[in-house]
């Protein structure tokens, strides 16, 4: 993604629609078909690279939102790039620019210690 969003966008959904037609017999050699939403991987990490912080965040959800329980590995390693753009982006809580902002909170009461009048 060298400024040309569009262009990458198209290789990504060209590389994707290429998948079904891997065909391989070394099972650690086809991550692309073995992990949900690899090419989303892919494309999230290429937007955090290029600075699109929010646009890799969104894409993040979508993978972390459906990885298995047990691919723990690929989950760190998302986790990670995850945390990356939205540090960047300047929200290191997920969805946090989704959510309504959090009131104030309440005043703290002064407390008057034993034999002092309040101020």
């Amino acid at each position: 993604m060298t400024g040309d969003r569009t262009s990458a966008d198209r290789s990504f959904d060209r590389a994707e629609a290429l998948i079904p037609r891997i065909d391989d017999d070394y099972p650690w050699a086809n991550a692309c078909r073995r992990t949900p939403h690899y090419t989303d991987a892919q494309r999230a990490t290429a937007y955090g690279r290029a600075g699109a912080h929010d646009n890799a965040e969104a894409v993040w959800d979508r993978v972390l939102g459906d990885q298995p329980t047990d691919y723990r590995r690929d989950s760190g390693v998302f986790r990670a790039r995850q945390a990356n753009s939205l540090a960047a982006a300047g929200s290191p809580d997920p969805n946090e620019s989704s959510r309504s902002p959090k009131p104030p909170p309440p005043p703290v009461a002064k407390r008057a210690r034993p034999g002092c009048a309040p101020s």
